[in-house]
Formats: structure tokens, sequence, C-alpha cells
């Protein structure tokens, strides 16, 4: 709550003012490549954490300028609304959406996760969400940055992304073997900006007893 048509589900309230989200598989139409290790070594079974932080020196591609509906809500003090009134309520457990800022994108393996930001600045969003998926095998993670071009509507189908704007985009293959951990600054793949992730997998049982 990317350009694909794909399945989403908004982050919801977690623990210490972060979200925590079960994907739902993509409907996405992207062809995706089959896994470069094939066979048994291309087999994965556990859980793969994602969490995204923040982000930050995001820009818009190149000879695009800011959607009216984006200038409206910063000239009308969208922004500084936001600001207080997460200070007002010391934003602990309240998690408001700012529609205005980028939103993310999260997949793996055919499953998806969107996330709104929470506050920031169009440049350097806050998402401080996290998202869960089911490992079977190796697969990239791809996390992509929208602006939108228009307020979401009550009751618009949140699965048609119309012509929001792609931001940046980050492809990454994650380390699934074993209990790993990576926590850093990614730069983006496409686009520009860097998004601030923890990557961890946690194999099933089974899997740990091997490795």
């Amino acid at each position: 709550m990317l350009k694909i048509k794909s399945s989403k589900k908004d982050a919801t309230a977690g623990q210490n003012g972060s979200s925590s989200t079960t994907p739902v598989p993509s409907r996405s139409t992207t062809p995706r490549p089959p896994a470069s290790n094939g066979g048994a070594d291309a087999l994965r079974n556990g859980v793969l954490t994602v969490r995204i932080h923040s982000g930050r020196n995001l820009n818009l591609p190149p000879n695009t300028t800011l959607p009216s509906v984006i200038q409206q809500a910063l000239a009308s003090g969208a922004q500084q609304q936001l600001q207080q009134g997460r200070s007002a309520a010391r934003e602990s457990l309240q998690r408001k959406k700012a529609w205005w800022l980028p939103y993310v994108v999260l997949q793996f393996d055919k499953q998806d996760v969107m996330v709104d930001a929470l506050g920031g600045e169009i440049g350097a969003p806050v998402w401080m969400s996290k998202a869960h998926f089911d490992v079977s095998r190796s697969s990239d993670i791809s996390i992509s940055a929208y602006l939108r071009t228009q307020p979401p509507a009550a009751g618009e189908d949140q699965n048609d992304m119309g012509n929001d704007l792609l931001l940046c985009r980050l492809d990454y293959n994650p380390v699934l073997e074993g209990h790993h951990v990576v926590d850093q600054w990614f730069p983006a793949t496409a686009g520009t900006g860097q998004f601030h992730l923890q990557i961890s997998f946690k194999p099933t049982a089974a899997q740990g007893s091997l490795l």
C-alpha cells in the first residue's frame, strides 16, 4: 500500500513501531529466470525475513517532474501535520501512512508485500516494516520504490498501481544457507537511491541439522 500488476498486502501494525506482514502469491506476469543452480542445489527450505527501515537519496527518473498532487499535498502542509501528529502521539504504536511519500513493494519468489511510508521525506522515506517469506528454492529479492501520481481512493483496486512512478529498484540474491543475517545500506541496481535493510534467513529444523 510498483509498475507491475501484482497482488499486494498492506503492512499492519506490529511491535516496536514496525509492522510485520505475510506475503500473498503474486499475479505478476513478468517472466522470472530459473534458479541458476538447478536441481537439489537450488532447493532451500526456511523463512526469509526482510526488514526495511528507510531509504535515502531517492530521485525521480530523468526528465520527470513531481506529480501535481504531490506538490499540492506538500504545499498544504501535509508533511508538517504528519510530523506534528507523530510528535504529539509519541508515535510508538501509531502508524500514520503518508500517501504522498514513496512506498515500496517487496518481492520474493512470486510473493509480494507492499509497504507505505510512515514519515521522512520524498528523497528519504521511513518505512520501518518487515515481511516474512516462505522459502522453498533460491530466488532474488526485489525491492522497488514507487511514488504515487494520485491519492488512493477508498474502495479502489489497491492491486492496480496505475501510473505510479518507479524511483529505484534493488535486486539482491540472499544467502539461504544456515542462520544468516545481513544489516546494511544497499545501493539500488536500477535508478538512484539506497535502502537500509536487514535480511535474515532461518532454515527449517531439518535443513538446519544438516548444515
